[in-house]
């Protein structure tokens, strides 16, 4: 059984050169040397050398190298893509939650109006670019 796998960096074709006992990797496709055959496992060391596991559906590991947790679903494999979720809390407040419907753009007005429209239109970009609103 494993509990909270931690690996530090992604995928291994190859197991590290000189791994400490409880170090752990996911086993990359087309794996060399102690991990061949053994694609998309997750690899445990130990004093008796390599453990491996199956991994299954839903299975989560930390990586410690770039802060991402890595998932395994059946059929398609090992994956990262950030974090996954319904709301941001920040000191058990919310401060981002489902992305709500589109925001027209500003029109009309003139002169002075026309700044505040380019701002407007800016802020709404950004909203954008980080998917908090739709397009």
């Amino acid at each position: 059984m494993l509990v909270q796998p931690v690996i530090d960096g992604g995928p291994l074709a190859a197991p590290p050169v000189s791994p400490l006992p409880g170090d752990m990797a996911i086993v990359a496709s087309g794996a060399t040397g102690s991990f061949a055959g053994h694609d998309g496992a997750v690899a445990l060391y130990g004093v008796d050398g390599w453990r491996f596991f199956a991994p299954f559906d839903g299975c989560a590991v930390f990586d410690t190298a770039g802060g991402d947790v890595w998932r395994y679903a059946l059929g398609s494999g090992w994956t990262t893509a950030g974090l996954s979720g319904s709301a941001l809390m920040i000191d058990g407040v919310q401060v981002v939650g489902s992305r709500q419907a589109a925001i027209l753009d500003p029109q009309g007005g003139s002169g002075a109006d026309s700044k505040a429209r380019t701002a407007i239109a800016e802020i709404l970009a950004a909203l954008r670019t980080h998917g908090l609103i739709a397009t």
